[in-house]
């Protein structure tokens, strides 16, 4: 079924100043996320994202029932909103080691001007900015990726990764062996 982001231990963030931005971003927008494999192979999923439209806001302004209808934003019920693929595509596709997981942004999105770009920096909260900042220059192609590994398997056990893992929680900045949550996942 769904990933609430917001609500259960279904993902991992470092317990830092990064890890609580990704997880306060996902808890005011009740980020829910369904992934779905796309054809009998099981080799790639396609990850559907949906937030709760009442507390959408694109900087300080709230994103109302009719600009998210003219973005594309799809009715999911109980005020959620099916977030649209043509604007960002969440995919992962199935590796020897993992997951490569895969976000493409739409152009517009990516290749901001010089001007659009100052303006949010003046009208988006600091920390707001300072994320979104992040996401396009990580995001200059369009097209990002990440690695998704399977550290413990579905009957609590430590999967060939488990170690490395550890070893790159005690490299971050912050409260390096603390999670705020810990993957569910009991695929391979």
């Amino acid at each position: 079924g769904p990933v609430a982001l917001w609500g259960g231990p279904h993902w991992a963030a470092t317990a830092n100043k990064g890890g609580e931005s990704v997880m306060r971003n996902h808890w005011s927008l009740r980020n829910t996320l369904t992934f779905c494999f796309t054809d009998a192979t099981m080799d790639q999923v396609q990850i559907h994202q949906k937030l709760f439209l009442p507390q959408s806001k694109m900087g300080p302004f709230s994103v109302s029932r009719s600009m998210a209808k003219w973005l594309g934003f799809k009715d999911a019920g109980d005020g959620f909103v099916w977030f649209p693929l043509n604007l960002m595509n969440m995919t992962m596709v199935r590796k020897p080691w993992g997951w490569d997981r895969v976000t493409a942004l739409a152009g517009y999105a990516v290749n901001l001007s010089a001007f659009k770009k100052k303006l949010l920096r003046k009208l988006l909260p600091s920390s707001v900015w300072e994320e979104l900042r992040r996401t396009l220059e990580r995001h200059k192609q369009g097209i990002s990726h990440y690695p998704v590994l399977q550290v413990v398997d579905g009957n609590g056990r430590k999967t060939k990764y488990f170690d490395e893992f550890a070893e790159y929680l005690k490299n971050v900045k912050g409260k390096p062996t603390e999670l705020f949550y810990t993957s569910s996942s009991t695929g391979s």
